[in-house]
């Protein structure tokens, strides 16, 4: 039974979490919504609930510029992470369905 309150897109873009301590690893967006993201990881070494940031290129200003996603682990696969992050930042749904 489906329980997401927003329909997910499948998209395929990279993109990089950044763990606690400072650890960047780079991944895929699987696929997208309002509030969360499926994220494809070599690594998927954080507990469930942990926080990660996103860090997603800026839509303006120079090529090295990013924002900084705050985000919660939802689900673990061998695969990746279910992430939940504040709706307002849509910027994140525009960067992946570009």
């Amino acid at each position: 039974m489906e329980h997401r309150s927003h329909k997910r897109v499948s998209v395929c873009r990279n993109i990089c979490v950044e763990y606690p301590g400072g650890k960047t690893v780079a991944g895929t967006v699987k696929n997208v919504s309002h509030g969360g993201a499926f994220v494809e990881l070599c690594t998927t070494d954080l507990p469930a609930h942990a926080l990660v940031r996103l860090r997603v290129p800026a839509r303006e200003g120079p090529r090295h510029c990013f924002i900084r996603v705050p985000a919660a682990i939802t689900r673990r696969t061998h695969f990746g992470l279910g992430l939940l992050y504040d709706g307002r930042y849509e910027h994140i749904r525009d960067y992946a369905l570009a």
